[in-house]
């Protein structure tokens, strides 16, 4: 069971991946999770229209189990507890057929395991009876080894990158450009960045700020809005909303470094974008973020919430283009090394089969069999 866009978040672009991949293969049977009614404002709200969608995602997943009897379902598992409660149901209707179940966790952690006594008691009952959860790095399966779940993976995430993107560590008007790109809310740390941003204006560097995606609500969209007018530097800040495509390659190429700093991630596949076209990354110690920007050497990595550090490491950036051009080889190798897509199919195609001839016994260890 792939999530896939609509809406186009990084798990949804992940699972169109896999879903092209395995198409054509007898051993994989895909069942879509879209909707074209689902954005990022729409994500834990109540509404009618969900349930119907549900239902019929529900219906859809018995149908399949009767018909072509699997081995293993896989399904990628929400980290909130309602949301995870739901597609729970596609789990326990799975095992009442006598079909094991795969997941994984597509972030640093399930949150109702650390916030919610009800949320570990379920989450962790639920979590034990699956075959295997694939997870991002050795920080998050550790954290899951807390709560007594040891049945985890580690593999990384993949992504696909046009050969021809070229990293331009320095431009002709000598300004720099900053790229952000997720949705634009306060757990990406989007307010955050723009508060450096601002400082950083104020200090006369020659900067521009440039955002890939959607708004997590209109209340968040005008606050930001406020904050730019009030500080004079709208001529600054380029809003190019959801792009995909050469549209946002083009914006990759113009741009010297992505900064994500988020309160709370897995493993962007943002990031590992960013690696593949030689961008320097500043991002936040969280998740599996530290397994994959080694501070000071591909990038700078700072605390959530620090907006000090934040400043500190843009300027770090700012002023030195060979910095860039160091960090940028780095990046573009580590990307080769480990964060292709085909990597990613591979390795993620390997486990699941041996998931379902329970071939292997998953122990938090890093998936090796490529």
């Amino acid at each position: 069971m792939l999530k896939t866009p609509p809406p186009f978040g990084g798990g949804e672009i992940r699972g169109a991946a896999l879903k092209d991949f395995v198409n054509n293969k007898d051993a994989f049977f895909v069942m879509e999770l879209s909707s074209k009614k689902r954005n990022k404002s729409s994500q834990r709200k109540f509404e009618l229209w969900k349930i119907k969608e549900f239902i019929s995602h529900w219906f859809n997943l018995i149908s399949t189990i009767r018909r072509i009897r699997p081995q293993l379902m896989f399904i990628s598992l929400p980290k909130s507890f309602l949301s995870f409660v739901r597609d729970t149901v596609f789990v326990w209707t799975s095992l009442a057929y006598k079909v094991p179940c795969s997941g994984e966790l597509a972030g640093r952690m399930f949150y109702f395991l650390e916030t919610s006594w009800l949320g570990r008691i379920y989450g962790s009952f639920v979590l034990k009876k699956m075959r295997c959860v694939r997870v991002l790095g050795d920080s998050v399966a550790k954290d899951l080894a807390q709560f007594g779940i040891y049945n985890t993976i580690i593999t990384d995430n993949g992504v696909n990158i046009p050969n021809d993107i070229t990293y331009c560590a320095e431009r002709k008007d000598g300004a720099v450009r900053i790229l952000f790109a997720g949705t634009h809310s306060p757990q990406k740390g989007f307010d955050l960045l723009l508060r450096a941003f601002v400082e950083l204006s104020k200090k006369n560097h020659r900067i521009e700020l440039h955002t890939i995606g959607e708004w997590i609500s209109n209340d968040f969209h005008h606050e930001m809005k406020s904050m730019i007018t009030l500080n004079k530097i709208e001529n600054r800040v380029v809003f190019n909303g959801i792009s995909h495509g050469k549209e946002k390659w083009h914006i990759f190429s113009e741009c010297q470094v992505l900064v994500l700093p988020s309160l709370m991630e897995g493993q962007p596949l943002v990031i590992l974008e960013a690696l593949g076209c030689g961008l320097p990354v500043i991002a936040t110690t969280v998740g599996a973020v530290p397994e994959t920007i080694a501070d000071g050497t591909n990038g700078f990595l700072v605390e959530p919430g620090s907006a000090d550090q934040l400043v500190t490491a843009l300027e770090k950036i700012i002023s030195a283009p060979a910095l860039r051009r160091s960090m940028s080889q780095e990046n573009i190798a580590l990307f080769q090394k480990r964060f292709t897509l085909n990597k990613f199919l591979l390795s993620q195609v390997n486990w699941l089969g041996e998931c379902a001839q329970n071939d292997f016994k998953p122990h938090g260890q890093r998936w090796k069999n490529i």
